[in-house]
């Protein structure tokens, strides 16, 4: 469900009423991203709340980017544009980060749920395959995503973190 306003710059709907509404006041970080990026947000399949930036042909390869602590999708703004000439980019604020929402126990930021959260994240997409890309902790969380499933993804980038086993 995301946007339908025709707008490039158009987030996601508001949901109030839910524990978490305060969060959905937080100004979408749009501005730094490159123009022609757009801004989502949308449940997934687990009911948490996510945004996440997208450039790119639609019918393109996708690519996600999962960004490190304490960073947030913004932080991928350089690489978006670069990217977006020939894939379908997706920058994901992760659970607890930025504007998505941020689960109050820890055990909602185990390395498998967050992990699974970017499969959800496909399927929101409507994407069967990825090429998925992660910096310092979403590089620990792409290292599980593809251990975990891995026939949802293409290749696998790691920028700055060892392989899972050494973690």
């Amino acid at each position: 469900m995301t946007s339908t306003d025709s707008s490039p710059h158009t987030s996601g709907p508001k949901v109030p009423g839910t524990a978490l509404a305060p969060l959905r006041n937080i100004p979408d970080d749009l501005p730094l991203f490159p123009p022609g990026t757009t801004v989502h947000e949308d449940r997934l399949r687990c009911g948490l709340l996510v945004r996440w930036y997208e450039r790119g042909p639609k019918d393109a390869p996708c690519a996600i980017l999962l960004h490190g602590y304490p960073e947030i999708a913004a932080s991928w703004r350089h690489q978006v544009r670069l990217l977006s000439e020939g894939y379908r980019v997706v920058a994901l604020d992760m659970r607890g980060s930025g504007a998505s929402e941020a689960p109050f126990w820890f055990w909602n930021y185990t390395l498998g749920r967050v992990a699974t959260d970017t499969v959800e994240l496909m399927e929101v997409l409507g994407v069967k395959k990825a090429h998925l890309v992660g910096h310092d902790w979403g590089a620990a969380v792409a290292w599980e995503s593809a251990a975990r499933f891995p026939e949802s993804f293409y290749s696998l980038s790691i920028i700055n973190c060892p392989p899972m086993p050494f973690l």
